[in-house]
């Protein structure tokens, strides 16, 4: 249910005033034992009634004047381009406010105790200077935290704005790369095979409007990255034809888990491109999943020449933009490996953290 702004303000405002009421009021009772005891030392010892009248009776008059020494704060900051200037302002403020709330207290003792108590003396004014100083002291502190946590919000603000601006920049990246080289390969199979060429145009159609249905997502539910990834291997497939081989092993119970969007294409189309495309044979590329240790471990085999027959691959743009987006969402909880098989062939393991994969996002304020 939405709450309506004014009703938030309403509520806001009433917290506040109970929180203002509430520690004068701690202080009034707080200080009603000092009463009894500073009237029983000087021998005419009242009620705790009356100590507890005295106590909040005077705090509730600090409260009352602490309204206006807040407000003059805001007014004329002790810490701004004139503070000397403020600080004489304000020491001669604290006097006359001083002497006015000695005078009130010399009243109210007058009104419920029927006469001043023997100590009472000047001495009071020195502490209602005190006192007012110190509520500027605190409301200057308040200022103070309120402008460092105004602060650090803009600056994780900004910092989300600038994770999210890399984001898209290595996303926009990694869009034309691969869309380069499907209109490369349908401008070769035009010579060849116009059935397929025409295929493949409707596929890249297909795949093109998955990518701007989730170009401003940075996560989505693994089951979506296998949609998008199974239209890019139809593309593929229509090219290669049985060239290529695709095995997957995606457990069912993975699927919703969220990964970041367009994180195999790259990966897959750097194994296509350095496995398969080469060789008359084709090969055979294994895509998997699994969760280990808090993770989704996200895999890509294939059966090519290895690193040291592609040693392009292990650092191309697609590779790169893949390494940085990981980093950028998940910091160092996220990692891409390059690794030869003892059989032949390239790994690449994609490593996502999924106990906090939902926040991972938040921590940047992407979300």
């Amino acid at each position: 249910m939405i709450v309506p702004r004014r009703t938030r303000f309403s509520r806001q405002v009433a917290a506040d005033f109970l929180i203002y009421f509430g520690c004068w009021t701690l202080l009034g009772l707080f200080f009603a034992t000092q009463n009894m005891l500073a009237y029983g030392y000087g021998g005419r010892p009242i009620t705790f009634a009356q100590a507890l009248e005295l106590g909040l009776t005077e705090w509730y008059l600090w409260g009352i004047f602490a309204l206006p020494i807040l407000w003059f704060s805001r007014k004329l900051a002790v810490s701004g381009r004139f503070r000397w200037v403020a600080i004489g302002i304000h020491f001669v403020s604290s006097i006359v406010v001083a002497a006015i709330k000695m005078n009130l207290d010399l009243a109210v003792i007058r009104l419920i105790t029927g006469a001043p108590p023997r100590s009472f003396s000047m001495l009071k004014l020195h502490v209602n200077v005190i006192t007012y100083w110190v509520i500027l002291g605190i409301s200057e502190a308040i200022k103070y935290y309120r402008m460092y946590r105004d602060r650090e919000l803009t600056a994780a603000r900004l910092q989300s704005e600038l994770v999210q601006a890399q984001l898209q920049a290595l996303k926009t990246q990694i869009h034309p790369h691969f869309l380069f080289n499907t209109l490369h390969a349908i401008s070769e199979m035009m010579h060849e095979d116009i059935e397929a060429a025409d295929k493949t145009i409707a596929g890249l159609s297909e795949l093109l409007r998955i990518t701007l249905a989730s170009a401003a997502t940075q996560e989505v539910p693994l089951r979506d990255e296998m949609e998008f990834l199974g239209q890019y291997l139809d593309i593929q497939r229509t090219r290669f034809g049985d060239r290529l081989q695709v095995v997957l092993r995606i457990p069912p119970e993975l699927l919703e888990i969220p990964v970041p969007n367009l994180i195999l294409q790259p990966i897959v189309e750097n194994a296509i491109q350095y496995a398969v495309a080469p060789r008359a044979a084709g090969g055979r590329i294994e895509i998997s999943a699994a969760e280990r240790n808090g993770s989704i471990v996200l895999k890509v085999r294939d059966n090519g020449p290895g690193l040291s027959g592609q040693a392009v691959s292990a650092h191309g743009l697609g590779l790169s933009n893949t390494r940085e987006r990981l980093s950028c969402l998940y910091g160092q909880a996220a990692r891409l490996e390059l690794r030869d098989l003892p059989e032949g062939g390239v790994e690449a393991i994609v490593t996502i953290p999924t106990l906090h994969g939902s926040t991972a996002l938040n921590d940047h304020g992407l979300k």
